[in-house]
């Protein structure tokens, strides 16, 4: 397999974990995207995430009360806004890494992130190409797969 055999952008078909059960839920959404400088972005969600109902300045505010969460205590819309901005956390991944290709593993070392305790660690995985599908396997055995968007999709 070559680099170029990757290059595109991909929308997320299914993500099934070892145990069989669906990584973020039934119907997970995601896009995955390789560029020819070596570079790839991908990101993940749950498609049943709430909207937080937050502005950015909301947002800020909540970092701020995070600092003194004894304030909480008597804050109950801050409080619930820290909740569902956990709960958007931790439906979603994504980063943005370089990439490189050896055989029919993909090699990913992270850069930035949401998580930042990703940032330089190398993520693999095990490619099957079929058509316009790929199939990744993780490490643990996780399946995710991707279909290349047609070129007028990937501009959308």
């Amino acid at each position: 397999m070559d680099t170029r055999d990757l290059i595109g952008r991909y929308r997320l078909v299914s993500w099934h974990r070892a145990d069989g059960t669906a990584g973020f839920g039934e119907r997970p959404e995601g896009y995955l995207h390789y560029a020819p400088d070596g570079r790839v972005s991908v990101m993940v969600a749950r498609s049943d995430r709430h909207p937080l109902g937050l502005d950015y300045e909301a947002m800020a505010r909540t970092r701020i009360a995070l600092r003194r969460p004894w304030t909480l205590l008597y804050r109950p819309r801050v409080l619930r806004a820290v909740r569902r901005l956990a709960d958007a956390a931790a439906g979603f991944a994504g980063y943005e890494a370089a990439y490189r290709v050896e055989g029919n593993t993909v090699f990913h070392t992270v850069g930035v992130g949401l998580i930042p305790d990703r940032s330089g660690n190398q993520e693999t995985r095990t490619l099957t190409i079929d058509g316009d599908r790929v199939t990744m396997e993780t490490p643990e055995g996780d399946q995710l797969v991707w279909e290349r968007l047609s070129h007028s999709a990937a501009r959308e």
